[in-house]
């Protein structure tokens, strides 16, 4: 989000090319901003308990009726519409299911503020990549982080498009690429291997 309102990778850029952008672009912070997070399972309340830390205010979504989790972490639940209106920034974080897919197009983007900022670290297939891309160009979209793409590698003429946009910020799905990430993933998978066979008093 931070790198997203301040364009930091497209300065970045432009400073290695040998530009020196200062006053070129006009950033936002986050202070004070609404956080709409859609998905408000255990990453979504992890990232609820950061934007507040910092001053954001947050909203969350979520299919399942979370509200008692939402007071205690001092987040509004809200309904999806509601979010997709009122919030300065949008992140989410849900599962790939048939009702997921697109959750975000053409018709959330025309509801949105102006000058969003997105954040998709869930599944590619949850944004219209080619609503987001037409409301980046309309400057509907401020700026977009993006961790996924529907096709990793991108390779239709619109995701190859959107990925050099300049106020788009993408990674090649590594949020989970981090030793201690992994070191995590094992042991999970591990403890599961251990308790089936205890459960099963397989020998």
């Amino acid at each position: 989000m931070i790198t997203a309102a301040r364009l930091v990778a497209l300065q970045d850029r432009l400073v290695k090319g040998g530009d020196w952008p200062k006053g070129k672009f006009m950033g936002t912070e986050l202070f004070g901003k609404v956080l709409g997070i859609i998905g408000f399972g255990r990453i979504g309340q992890r990232v609820a308990e950061l934007a507040r830390a910092i001053g954001m205010k947050v909203q969350a979504y979520d299919i399942v009726d979370m509200r008692d989790r939402a007071v205690k972490l001092g987040v509004d639940f809200v309904d999806f519409d509601t979010l997709i209106r009122s919030s300065d920034f949008i992140t989410i974080h849900v599962s790939l299911t048939p009702n997921a897919k697109r959750m975000i197009g053409e018709r959330e983007f025309q509801m949105m503020k102006d000058g969003v900022i997105i954040i998709n670290t869930s599944r590619g297939e949850v944004i219209d990549t080619r609503a987001l891309l037409k409301a980046l160009n309309d400057g509907k979209v401020a700026a977009a982080a993006l961790d996924v793409l529907e096709n990793e590698p991108p390779r239709e003429p619109w995701e190859i498009e959107l990925v050099k946009h300049p106020r788009v910020i993408i990674t090649p799905h590594i949020g989970a690429e981090t030793r201690e990430a992994q070191r995590r993933i094992a042991e999970i998978l591990v403890n599961k291997v251990v308790n089936y066979i205890t459960s099963n008093n397989i020998k």
